[in-house]
């Protein structure tokens, strides 16, 4: 199973390179395109995602690569260069799923009730922005802004910021972009985030999530919450809003609380179509 964003790619032959390396699964570069390829997680797939149903192969694969090492993909024939040698398996059939985000007209009341629901969820401790006194002291000034030409500068400080594969201030970023995304409002935050992004360097991993966002893409779990908060009741809300925040090691909690941000954006600046 993988995203619909992967399929014109994962039609192509050539090389990729393993670029970086998790328990549970790894990320491949693969023309100029990165791909998270883990184990079967239903209700998890990443928006850059390849999941292999087959827990033998992907057990043989996390104990074989490491960064760098290079497989061959060649129709539905897939070469693992490794140490002790070659392992090829076939990958056939992929089941693509599409989680691209669908614009949204949403009730203010609706969107109250998401804010409120995640306040009452969220701890920021558990935060990149809890954790790192500059992220705090950006979380702080961003609560301050009275302008809306004062958010450029905040986002040009966040790109990029905090440790990590994918930086708390990036996953913020993200939270932020998603929700402008889905309910289509008169906000310009794609706009700054996109210029900021242009300018300032970041990690590969969070490129690749910037990229598949720009194009609408989001990771499975963030799409089955924009797509049923307004519908679902507050203590199910609550739930699916907890399993977004054990996330990685804070990227879950700085996303959610770059959605939260947005929200309070909204109710402070207006911005309804």
């Amino acid at each position: 199973m993988a995203s619909q964003l992967l399929e014109s790619v994962l039609t192509e032959d050539g090389f990729a390179k393993v670029q970086s390396v998790f328990e549970t699964g790894f990320n491949l570069h693969f023309k100029d395109q990165l791909i998270y390829v883990s184990g079967h997680q239903p209700g998890y797939l990443s928006a850059i995602g390849l999941q292999l149903k087959d827990a033998d192969l992907m057990g043989k694969l996390t104990e074989s690569v490491v960064v760098d090492t290079l497989i061959r993909k060649r129709g539905n024939t897939w070469t693992v260069y490794t140490r002790e040698g070659g392992l090829i398996f076939e990958l056939a059939d992929i089941n693509y799923e599409c989680f691209r985000l669908e614009k949204r007209t949403v009730s203010q009341r609706s969107l109250a009730k998401l804010s409120a629901s995640i306040q009452s969820s969220f701890d920021i401790t558990q935060s990149g922005f809890g954790q790192l006194q500059s992220l705090k002291d950006i979380w702080q000034a961003w609560q301050q802004v009275d302008s809306e030409a004062d958010f450029q500068g905040l986002v040009y400080r966040l790109v990029g910021h905090g440790p990590g594969l994918t930086p708390s201030g990036d996953d913020f970023l993200q939270g932020v972009l998603l929700m402008e995304a889905s309910f289509g409002l008169k906000t310009s935050f794609r706009q700054r985030i996109l210029a900021a992004v242009t300018e300032r360097e970041t990690s590969h991993v969070s490129q690749a999530y910037y990229s598949a966002l720009l194009e609408g893409y989001v990771n499975e779990p963030w799409y089955r919450l924009l797509q049923s908060f307004d519908k679902v009741s507050s203590t199910e809300l609550r739930n699916i809003i907890q399993s977004l925040l054990r996330y990685g090691h804070t990227s879950g909690s700085d996303m959610v609380l770059g959605s939260l941000a947005y929200l309070e954006y909204l109710s402070f600046f207006g911005g309804n179509e």
